[in-house]
């Protein structure tokens, strides 16, 4: 019934930072005029009116009540080009609104392949966040566990000088911390990006790369998310061998 489904958008509205908004509301505007002029500046996913407002994202309030709304039916694989700026723009929902981000990346290296992507992600979530500030820490593996045919991985306190080094603004705007590390069994593989709202997953990585134009990137579900926070964000998976910090003063 309509109560029903009210309760349900309420409860939705509360427990999610996707509303969470920064922009001064213009009381000489009727409510929708407010809502699409924000939409231009930063797009909503999903915008729920009982008027008309006229952007694609738009979901009519009698749509909802009747059990017709999509807000929990989004595509959860998509394929994005291996270039910086679109992987930062394909993430931009996720990387705005979190305030801790890890990528786990057992392969990842002081190579602008990687520092490309990684330097678009922070600009992206510090740019476009309703507020607040924002944790990133990079995992990678110490290398123990590696093929030796791979080149040796740079200790994060060398890594941390070199991110200092190429990207001053961005060391002075943001916690990050670099940390390498070591798994109990098994070899790390896949890579992800973990973050207090959600987490992606791909098995090829998040560094540029242009001799493969695209890859499939995934959203976690949530069993899979709760099994890699509880890895890699709590600790539980993986031992820690050296770790840097720009805000370990």
């Amino acid at each position: 019934n309509h109560e029903s489904r009210l309760t349900e958008l309420l409860m939705f509205i509360k427990s999610s930072l996707k509303v969470q908004r920064c922009a001064e509301y213009n009381g000489l505007q009727t409510w929708e005029d407010n809502a699409f002029d924000d939409h231009l500046r930063v797009p909503f996913d999903r915008l729920l009116s009982q008027a008309k407002i006229g952007t694609d994202q738009e979901l009519r309030l009698e749509q909802f009540l009747e059990g017709v709304d999509e807000i929990d039916k989004a595509e959860t694989n998509i394929v994005v080009e291996r270039k910086a700026p679109q992987m930062a723009a394909a993430f931009s929902g996720i990387l705005r609104l979190a305030e801790r981000i890890i990528l786990v990346d057992p392969y990842f290296r002081s190579k602008p392949r990687y520092w490309n992507t990684l330097s678009e992600f922070i600009r992206t979530s510090l740019d476009s966040r309703p507020g607040g500030p924002v944790a990133i820490e990079i995992l990678y593996s110490d290398g123990s566990d590696q093929d030796k045919r791979y080149e040796a991985p740079d200790k994060p306190d060398v890594v941390m000088n070199a991110f200092q080094e190429k990207y001053p603004d961005l060391y002075e705007r943001c916690d990050i911390s670099f940390v390498s590390f070591n798994m109990p069994t098994g070899k790390p593989h896949n890579r992800y990006m973990l973050t207090n709202i959600g987490g992606v997953t791909s098995g090829a990585g998040f560094a540029e790369d242009f001799n493969q134009p695209n890859d499939d990137f995934s959203l976690l579900s949530k069993k899979s998310y709760e099994q890699r926070w509880d890895e890699y964000a709590n600790g539980t998976g993986y031992h820690i061998t050296y770790y840097a910090s720009n805000k370990n003063s």
